[in-house]
C-alpha cells in the first residue's frame, strides 16, 4: 500500500484511536530524514508504536496497524 493510499486509514486511526495521537513524519523533511535514521526506517509507509515511556512497543510496513494491532503491542509490553 504506498503511502497516499494509506493516507484515509491512518486518518480513520486518528479519529478512532483514543488512547494515544498519530505523528506523521515526513521523511523527506531535514527532521524527518533524521528521525527516520535514528529508528531504521527504510520502507515507506512505515508505523512505529512508542508506549507511554517512549520505548518501541510495534512496528508495522507498507500497511497502518488496525487497533486490535495497537492494543495486542502494547499489551504485549
Amino acid at each position: 500500500m504506498a503511502c497516499l493510499a494509506a493516507r484515509p486509514v491512518v486518518d480513520g486511526l486518528e479519529r478512532e484511536w483514543t488512547d494515544g495521537r498519530v505523528i506523521r513524519v515526513d521523511i523527506r523533511s531535514a527532521d524527518g530524514g533524521v528521525f527516520a535514521s535514528r529508528h531504521g526506517l527504510t520502507l515507506t509507509p512505515s508505523f512505529i508504536l512508542f508506549d507511554g515511556a517512549g520505548r518501541e512497543a510495534g512496528r508495522w510496513t507498507g500497511r497502518p496497524p488496525a487497533l486490535g494491532d495497537i492494543a495486542a503491542a502494547l499489551d504485549n509490553r
